[in-house]
Order: structure tokens, then sequence, then C-alpha cells
């Protein structure tokens, strides 16, 4: 479960506009070192999937 999902399912909320605020403010407050990492880890999967003959685009 990732950061703001767990912040998002750790109490239930009567609406949608509580579930976006409190998503929002959680976002807001993620310490810089965990948006970098997420920075720096998502060129690897992107790239696994736009290699020749993976499964992820059509083959013409």
């Amino acid at each position: 479960m990732g950061i703001l999902e767990s912040i998002a399912c750790a109490k239930p909320r009567s609406t949608v506009e509580a579930l976006e605020r409190d998503l929002t403010k959680a976002r807001s407050n993620l310490p810089m070192k965990i948006i970098a990492r997420a920075v720096d880890d998502f060129p690897r999967p992107l790239k696994k999937r736009t290699e020749p003959n993976s499964d992820h685009f059509e083959q013409h």
C-alpha cells in the first residue's frame, strides 16, 4: 500500500470532497525525500515497458 493510499484508507470519509481535501493535505506534507525517490525510480519501469519485444505495446 502506498503512502497516500494508507492515508486515504485510514478512516472513513462521508464525502468525496473530504477525501480529496485529506489527500491534498497529505500530498502537501510528503517529505521531499519520498518525492525525490519517486522521481528517481520513475524511469526504470517506463524503460522496461518501452523496450523492444515487451508485451506492453503492439508489435507491427
